[in-house]
């Protein structure tokens, strides 16, 4: 997601996480660094060029991604950063690897969260910070509408996303893992100009048959589900059905 704070899209907006991360690995004299889900290795990468002191991380289960990540490293002349294959419901680190981890929009594909929470305590030093921005329910579905629920299940489905749970049911899942909570923040509202653009996009998709018809053949169906995300994600955000945040919890000395 892009994050605007001028009520505006810009696409250096896609640079709005990895700035803050940057920020806090300053703030905190990080020295290593790991990234949940690190895809084709834009975060590590920005950040790695920018702290070159500073050893990073990242793993992905994409083998593609890693090689992709990897490849981005070299064409940068990166040599701070690797990127390696790795599930974060099963983190292959010892114990107190790292003194600063962050994701961007992965955590809430977790299967298992209570484990990969357990895992990033395992392998995070005391004193260390995680740093979340993800998308979690703001209510739960039993307290709205039917047609918002539906609206809602279908945007998580087209995400990927299973068991989504809301963001106080994360926080004590968090909490009952050890974790402090040191930062919460909505920036619902910031992602919304993101939001829109990508309803604009998703509509001639709906709007006209033939146009929907032959960008199904084309596509693959994760882009055409990520159509019906498009659509709806305006709504359900906009309404505070479902909410984006900045999280950090830190791992107590």
């Amino acid at each position: 997601m892009a994050v605007s704070s001028n009520g505006e899209f810009s696409r250096d907006d896609y640079y709005a996480q990895a700035r803050h991360f940057d920020e806090q690995i300053k703030r905190f004299g990080s020295s290593d660094v790991l990234e949940l889900a690190s895809g084709k290795g834009f975060n590590t990468v920005y950040l790695a060029q920018r702290n070159p002191n500073v050893r990073f991380t990242g793993i992905d289960i994409t083998p593609l991604h890693v090689d992709l990540a990897t490849q981005k490293s070299q064409s940068h002349s990166v040599s701070n950063a690797r990127f390696e294959l790795g599930d974060f419901h099963s983190l292959k680190y010892p114990d107190h690897s790292f003194d600063y981890i962050f994701e961007v929009e992965s955590v809430c594909h977790a299967l298992y969260l209570s484990q990969v929470l357990d895992q990033v305590y395992r392998v995070m030093r005391p004193g260390g910070v995680f740093t979340l921005f993800d998308g979690f329910r703001k209510k739960s579905l039993d307290s709205i509408s039917e047609d918002e629920r539906i609206a809602a299940l279908l945007v998580e489905k087209s995400m990927a996303v299973s068991g989504a749970l809301t963001l106080d049911e994360f926080l004590k899942a968090a909490q009952d893992a050890g974790f402090e909570v040191i930062e919460k923040e909505d920036i619902s509202e910031k992602i919304m100009p993101n939001l829109l653009r990508f309803q604009f996009l998703a509509r001639g998709f709906f709007k006209y048959a033939w146009l929907g018809k032959a960008i199904k053949g084309i596509l693959p169906d994760y882009l055409v589900q990520n159509a019906i995300a498009g659509m709806l994600m305006p709504i359900v955000v906009g309404d505070g059905i479902q909410g984006y945040y900045k999280i950090s919890l830190k791992r107590p000395l």
